[in-house]
């Protein structure tokens, strides 16, 4: 009986472990590598796990839209009734 009830222990000791080494894990591999990215206030990407840097889109269209300048749109004119269809005389 003392050997199973040592055995029992060692078990849940070794299962302990394990289950508290893998939440260690997981805080350093996922978590804590996100959060420092959110607190650097740059981007998170889940699939690959990087940290990226948002390169604002000025960078590669300030060139491109320098002498632009944004209009209103002009008010659509009425439109006319559509033109009759086109009467075939019947041959082919």
């Amino acid at each position: 009986m003392e050997r199973w009830y040592t055995t029992a222990k060692l078990t849940v000791l070794a299962l302990f472990l394990v289950v508290t080494g893998g939440a260690i894990g997981y805080q350093v591999l996922y978590v804590l590598p996100q959060q420092k990215c959110d607190r650097e206030n740059l981007w998170w990407d889940p699939q690959d796990r990087q940290c990226l840097t948002p390169i604002p889109i000025r960078r590669f269209t300030s060139g491109a839209f320098a002498g632009y300048k944004i209009m209103p749109a002009l008010p659509r004119a009425p439109t006319a009734h559509p033109p009759a269809p086109a009467h075939s005389n019947g041959a082919p």
